[in-house]
């Protein structure tokens, strides 16, 4: 595994290409998003969407019951919300337009 561990683009990267060369697509970020603050991120590097799919398949696949399942994905999505409008709120963004516009996303070296 140790050979693979740099394979790939990563998510911040893709989604400025794409973004950059397909100005008007819908764009969703996906791999590696965890938190709300990712996708914040994602969001201000031009993603229209973001995509969670192992952070809420690990509830949704627990040994709970059915309704337990449901209730963790549903709290993993809260704490996801919270975090994403915690971010907006501290750059200023009182909207999803105004963080896809932000200049408030620096890229360090």
């Amino acid at each position: 595994a140790a050979a693979f561990a740099d394979w790939g683009i990563p998510t911040a990267e893709s989604v400025r290409e794409v973004r950059e060369r397909l100005p008007h697509t819908c764009l969703i970020a996906s791999g590696g998003l965890h938190t709300g603050v990712d996708a914040a991120k994602a969001i201000a590097l031009g993603a229209d969407l973001a995509g969670f799919g192992r952070t809420l398949l690990a509830g949704a696949a627990g040994p709970e019951s059915s309704i337990l399942k449901q209730e963790a994905v549903y709290h993993q999505l809260e704490r996801i919300e919270f975090e994403l409008r915690a971010a907006m709120f501290g750059i200023g963004a009182s909207s999803l337009q105004f963080l896809r516009a932000t200049d408030r996303l620096v890229k360090l070296a």
